[in-house]
């Protein structure tokens, strides 16, 4: 028991000082991202939902409430308001879109088209004579340090969710591989990069890492020799629909974890059905389906614009998502073109090039081949398969952050390996070692 609490001691410590050195050297960038003028803008839903507790205010009906869900707004609003910079308008959203539309001086444009008028709505909320005074200095109304306060929010939320994948390992019984994974996911360049700045993906990674543990354990508890009885395995399930939610809260590409989540209960359902099992069969998949439901009330739930307008607020998650994408084609930024473009798009993003993503391809293949039986094993590499075709199918752009959830599980993988590795040679030496001291012994 002491030697299990001085290596869990050991193993966080070790966490903390390459943290401390991957998070405490990073250099602020100067240059402002226009997305984090529309984050950190968007924190005013965090004012109105938990500062003024209005939930039926008109601003829930605009367009920035509606395209993207609420819990990164959230966060970073806490962030911000903890810091003691409270945002209480629409000036930044409505600097973001002003800009966004390149409206300049022809207030006549506003009105072209169904798209240009729901962004107009979020301009004109803006405090009178903001217009005017954008366009004459031509600089998004944001102090330096409210953006460093909001980046520093999103850099707490990434070393979180460092600390969630060693947490991961820890579960999967590998505290090597979490160590591992929870350094590696805070050097990727990808990584560094989104962690700094004040942009919602960050944020989203480490709920669905929230996520991924939660149905991690699901999966472990469901799949064991004897799984628990319906009632025993609720907390389980509720906890795993919760954070399920709070991830697609934060951003609608965490469904790839909605996705996981499907898979391994549909693994549970085929592992039970084989071995004769069909009452625990049936069980787990009444599980699964309570977690999707659970996780779909919950994500409702925190979101005042789904609220006011269900299902059509719901379904606009998905469809102003998909207007917005059509309409940034139009103006400058092209489709990764096909398939093969959107693949190649993921490899350079992510890997760098074929030559480590080749690698990786190799690590997932012995995973594959030597590590099957192993239920961590397992779960991972269904964890990077699913997220691998989901991000190359959804890819719009060609922008590296797209390509941060899958990282997570590819790190962990990479960790996995690694360990095991480790474990392998230090098995040898040790072997080497006793025979020699048994050859000596004569």
């Amino acid at each position: 028991m002491r030697k299990r609490v001085l290596l869990l001691a050991g193993c966080f410590a070790a966490w903390l000082c390459g943290t401390f050195y991957a998070v405490a050297y990073e250099p602020d960038d100067p240059l402002l991202d226009h997305d984090e003028v529309y984050w950190i803008g968007s924190a005013y839903y965090y004012s109105l939902a938990f500062t003024q507790w209005d939930w039926s205010h008109p601003a829930w009906r605009m367009l920035p409430a509606r395209e993207n869900p609420p819990v990164s707004k959230y966060v970073i609003g806490a962030g911000l308001a903890a810091a003691g910079h409270h945002v209480t308008s629409l000036e930044n959203l409505s600097y973001f879109y002003l800009l966004w539309l390149r409206w300049e001086k022809n207030p006549a444009a506003e009105s072209r088209t169904p798209d240009e008028a729901k962004r107009a709505a979020v301009v004109a909320a803006a405090p009178p004579g903001f217009r005017q005074k954008i366009l004459a200095h031509q600089r998004a109304p944001l102090p330096r340090p409210v953006v460093r306060a909001a980046r520093a929010t999103v850099t707490a939320c990434a070393v979180a969710g460092s600390l969630l994948l060693l947490l991961l390992g820890l579960a999967g019984g590998d505290r090597a591989a979490g160590l591992i994974a929870s350094q590696l996911i805070l050097l990727h360049p990808v990584a560094v990069s989104a962690a700094s700045h004040a942009m919602s993906d960050t944020i989203a990674l480490m709920f669905s890492l929230a996520a991924v543990w939660a149905v991690f354990a699901w999966y472990g508890r469901f799949s064991d020799a004897e799984p628990p009885g319906a009632r025993r395995g609720l907390p389980a399930t509720l906890t795993a629909g919760g954070l399920l939610a709070l991830a697609c809260g934060a951003k609608m590409n965490a469904l790839t974890v909605v996705i996981l989540a499907g898979l391994m209960t549909a693994l549970v359902i085929a592992q039970r059905w084989r071995a004769g099992e069909r009452r625990a069969a049936l069980q787990a998949g009444a599980h699964g389906l309570i977690m999707l439901v659970v996780g779909l009330a919950v994500f409702s739930a925190i979101n005042p614009a789904i609220l006011q307008d269900f299902p059509g607020a719901l379904a606009a998650t998905i469809t102003e998502h998909q207007r917005t994408e059509s309409i940034q084609v139009d103006l400058r930024y092209p489709h990764p073109v096909g398939l093969a473009g959107r693949i190649e798009a993921v490899v350079t993003m992510g890997f760098y090039g074929w030559p480590l993503f080749t690698i990786m391809g190799a690590i997932v293949g012995w995973c594959v081949l030597r590590r099957w039986a192993d239920r961590t094993i397992r779960f991972a590499v269904c964890w990077w398969g699913v997220t691998l075709v989901a991000v190359t199918q959804w890819l719009p752009f060609a922008w590296p952050r797209y390509v941060l959830p899958l990282l997570a599980p590819s790190v962990w993988l990479v960790g996995l390996f690694l360990s095991h590795g480790l474990r392998h040679l230090v098995s040898l030496a040790l072997r080497g070692k006793t025979g020699r001291r048994v050859q000596a012994a004569p």
